[in-house]
């Protein structure tokens, strides 16, 4: 419906890729799937574990499928304005990343045994990254505005001040209210 009554309206305007931010990309409705991809993972982990310990079996063959859906998702949304891309291509990236997800936390994939700092680094700033990233990004464009700077090396400018960012929230603001919420739990036990 956002794609038909929405945004093709519009198609013929100045700036379609506008109304198509504004109607496909951007509402949260449009937006849901990753979150209950994520959802459904730890539901199913937390309330069915018969079935946790069945899907968890195949960790491995998660992530090659997750992989593969990926990759199908890449070519469907080469033009992510089109109906297909903007129906389909959102759900198909949802459940690729979904299944690596799957994969990766299951005992039994080569993920969940491999031990890295960097990425338990990264999983620990995703959210702060998540939430902050457009803005960050946005601000470290306008303050080295001034500068010729290599796309590719914005790139990875943009990179560390995301990360940088993340783990400033991280330290400053999460950490201190997840130990006032430990200490508060603890008085009420």
């Amino acid at each position: 419906m956002s794609y038909t009554s929405l945004y093709l309206p519009h198609i013929d305007s100045e700036a379609p890729w506008m109304y198509w931010y504004q109607f496909i990309y951007y509402p949260t409705y449009s937006r849901l799937d990753g979150l209950l991809a994520g959802v459904s993972i730890a539901a199913i982990y937390q309330f069915l574990p018969q079935t946790w310990k069945y899907i968890s079996r195949s960790g491995n063959m998660l992530i090659v499928l997750g992989l593969a859906i990926l990759t199908g998702a890449y070519f469907l949304c080469e033009d992510q304005m089109t109906f297909n891309a903007s129906v389909f291509g959102f759900p198909l990236v949802a459940l690729g990343y979904g299944l690596i997800v799957a994969g990766a936390v299951s005992t039994s994939s080569f993920l969940y045994k491999w031990s890295s700092k960097a990425t338990y680094f990264l999983a620990t700033l995703s959210y702060a990254i998540y939430l902050t990233h457009k803005g960050v990004i946005h601000m470290t464009h306008k303050i080295l505005s001034g500068f010729k700077i290599h796309d590719n090396l914005m790139l990875f400018i943009c990179m560390a001040t995301c990360i940088g960012f993340a783990w400033l929230l991280h330290t400053i603001v999460e950490k201190p209210l997840i130990q006032l919420g430990r200490r508060i739990t603890k008085k009420k036990q």
